[in-house]
């Protein structure tokens, strides 16, 4: 079978040094956005750094376009390369000069390697204000947005991504559909008796959505103990390549985090999880100064398995002043705490938007009537529109995800509660739902964060949550995002 290329890295950096005795590079400055006071602007010199892998022996072609708009960019590297085969990794450094930057915005750019897409990323580029005796308004328009739109915090672990008949979850105890944390031991066992070796991805709930946050031209950071092996420095390139602030990771000597995703023929994904580095992550760890110059906090409902770090992580993001959402993840953490999720709810500023599927806020909500059991999904529509208005009870933004049903938004209370509900996005070959959820939140908090009223917020979670589960893994390929992310961007702009 022929290879196809795979990216390792991706950096916009000042510049590369290249030790001229061991060959090893040296990355420095590196930077996922620009500002600048007036516009046009040009930017003197910057470099793109490049690692690919599994490229087939022989010359190829590479070509880098950039572009305000994802679907009339235009070429600015051409460049032909060699390679001597798909296992040696191949660091191609580009000397950008004089780049010019029309008007503020994200400015997309794809990375071709012999006409096929490779990768999908974009950089952003912004307005200082300039005139502080401006009237609020025009000030508040042109104002610097704070550093980081949002820090997602969680486990980065590494997904192990196996298809799996039926009868193999026998092997695997627990629910079908749900998670379970498993040890070392266990998770090699699991692993021999796979029919065939796993995929791998980067992963975990909030790390995905903070990946795809990141590729719909939000500036995000991630928080999360990473281990000392090569999955570990392979996860913090992944997420450098599409300019997530990699500097708030905390590390532990200790080999990374492990998910194994099995799918079966249905598409639904059942995970069991080795923790590794994460498992030592601990409220010592956690500090103030984590969560400066940061918007927004997402928080993976995984954490809640550990309380006195989910409370230490959410009194530091209050503390700064962030907004918060959380995914309750699964139905397991749901009952297993249920009480500290409703403590957090019922507290004076709460929680801003919660996420979760029609397991978990049933397990949250376990007195409410039972859904209509195999019937369509308008049956069951005032269930779930009641389950979602008493979740906005609360005081924030409740998202309730029904899959291939679509979803119900709520919030406000009494007279002022609306709920509004989400129209499905039709999906006739979905392989794998591992991931969804993930990009589900991820569009709707890409909206969120701008300011989009809840019903374009559902679309673009409706969106990304139906591409994911037509590829096997948690996060769209590389080669698909581009159409993905100007369907995205068109309805941002709406």
């Amino acid at each position: 079978m022929k290879s196809k290329p795979q990216v390792l890295a991706w950096l916009t950096c000042d510049g590369v040094h290249i030790d001229p005795g061991s060959g090893k590079y040296t990355i420095l400055g590196v930077f996922s956005n620009i500002h600048a006071r007036e516009f046009p602007v040009t930017h003197p010199h910057m470099v793109w750094f490049l690692t690919i892998t599994d490229v087939p022996a022989g010359a190829h072609h590479i070509r880098i376009s950039i572009g305000p708009d994802p679907m009339n960019m235009r070429p600015l590297i051409e460049h032909n390369f060699d390679s001597p085969g798909p296992v040696q990794r191949i660091n191609l450094t580009f000397n950008i000069n004089n780049l010019n930057f029309d008007a503020p915005g994200d400015y997309s750019i794809v990375i071709e390697v012999d006409d096929e897409p490779l990768l999908a990323t974009d950089i952003m580029v912004a307005q200082y204000a300039t005139n502080p005796a401006a009237p609020a308004a025009a000030a508040h328009a042109h104002a610097p947005v704070r550093a980081v739109d949002l820090i997602g915090v969680g486990a980065p672990i590494m997904d192990l991504i196996a298809t799996v008949p039926e009868s193999f979850l026998a092997n695997a105890g627990g629910e079908k559909g749900g998670m379970v944390m498993v040890d070392a031991a266990e998770m090699a066992r699991l692993l021999a008796l796979l029919p065939a070796k796993p995929a791998m991805s980067t992963g975990g709930s909030a790390a995905n959505t903070t990946f795809n946050i990141a590729r719909l031209g939000l500036r995000p950071a991630f928080i999360g103990k990473l281990g000392n092996d090569d999955a570990a420095a392979a996860y913090k390139t992944r997420f450098a390549s599409v300019g997530i602030d990699i500097t708030r990771f905390k590390h532990a000597p200790a080999p990374d985090g492990r998910c194994l995703a099995l799918t079966t023929p249905d598409a639904q994904r059942t995970m069991r999880t080795c923790l590794g580095a994460h498992g030592t992550f601990s409220p010592a760890d956690i500090a103030p100064a984590d969560f400066a110059g940061a918007r927004h906090v997402h928080l993976e409902g995984y954490l809640v398995f550990n309380p006195a770090l989910a409370d230490a992580i959410l009194a530091a993001a209050r503390a700064a002043g962030c907004t918060i959402s959380l995914d309750l993840a699964s139905f397991e953490v749901v009952r297993e705490s249920r009480e500290w999720i409703l403590g957090q709810l019922l507290k004076g500023k709460g929680i801003d938007v919660v996420f979760c599927n029609e397991d978990e806020i049933r397990a949250l909500f376990p007195d409410a009537s039972a859904p209509a059991p195999a019937k369509p999904a308008d049956v069951n529509a005032d269930t779930y529109r009641a389950l979602a208005l008493r979740l906005a009870a609360f005081g924030g933004v409740a998202a309730v995800k029904l899959g291939k049903d679509g979803a119900w938004l709520a919030r406000g209370t009494g007279a002022a509660a609306v709920a509004h509900r989400v129209a499905p996005q039709r999906v006739t070959d979905a392989i794998d739902t591992n991931g969804a959820g993930d990009a589900w939140a991820a569009g709707f908090l890409s909206a969120w964060l701008r300011g989009k009223p809840l019903p374009v917020c559902g679309q673009v979670a409706s969106l990304l949550g139906a591409e994911t589960v037509r590829h096997m893994g948690p996060l769209i390929p590389d080669a698909a995002w581009p159409q993905v992310r100007a369907k995205a961007m068109t309805l941002l702009a709406a």
